[in-house]
């Protein structure tokens, strides 16, 4: 049914009979709803709770101390001040209530690899700024990043048999990935919210 979201289980791909049929089923949410969710991706729970628990340990450090690695031209880090999603959909409305952290899966690499077009002001050209506390922050969040390439690159070839192509078809085309994480922090509030502040939350992905 059109608007509906799918969850497709993705464990039913150990088996080819079982990845085809997966593909139907991603083709399917594509042609109608648009979205899905997946469930039995392989990304192991624990590593999930470690990401959460390192992320929101460090938004909930002093102020002064997330800001030493605030974005600035050339760098991932943090976003002490998101800005608006609603001024991006054209509405007047107050900053949003949350901080975000991102880094770049290139961004720990030498310059000439993480930006050969010498291009180091653009998103995929950006060197990650890595905070000193939690000490275990920088290795979660790469352990955690290499696993959602990896979930990537499954569903992409997913997507190729979907489109009726061989499942490495894409293969050559992302080996080189210029992909971002990012975290989101809705921080408690210290006092009433603006107006329009709790509905414009809900047009935001992510969370704490």
């Amino acid at each position: 049914m059109d608007g509906d979201v799918p969850v497709i289980d993705l464990s039913a791909t150990r088996t080819k009979a079982g990845e085809l049929l997966v593909a139907q089923a991603i083709s399917g949410a594509c042609e109608t709803s648009g979205f899905f969710t997946v469930v039995g991706h392989g990304v192991d729970q624990d590593l999930v709770d470690r990401m959460y628990a390192v992320s929101r340990a460090f938004f909930e450090r002093p102020a002064g101390e997330k800001a030493e690695v605030a974005v600035s031209p050339g760098t991932h880090g943090l976003y002490a001040d998101a800005g608006s999603a609603a001024k991006s959909l054209g509405n007047t409305a107050p900053p949003d209530l949350n901080e975000v952290f991102i880094a770049g899966v290139r961004g720990d690499r030498p310059v000439e690899s993480r930006a050969p077009d010498g291009n180091t002001a653009s998103p995929w050209g950006a060197v990650n700024r890595w905070p000193a506390t939690p000490p275990e922050f920088r290795a979660v969040w790469h352990e955690y990043m290499v696993a959602m390439e990896r979930l990537a690159t499954d569903l992409i070839r997913l997507f190729a048999l979907a489109l009726g192509l061989d499942r490495h078809f894409f293969d050559d085309k992302i080996d080189d990935g210029m992909s971002t994480l990012a975290a989101n922090y809705y921080h408690p509030l210290s006092g009433p919210p603006l107006p329009g502040s709790y509905a414009r939350a809900s047009t935001r992905t992510g969370g704490r």
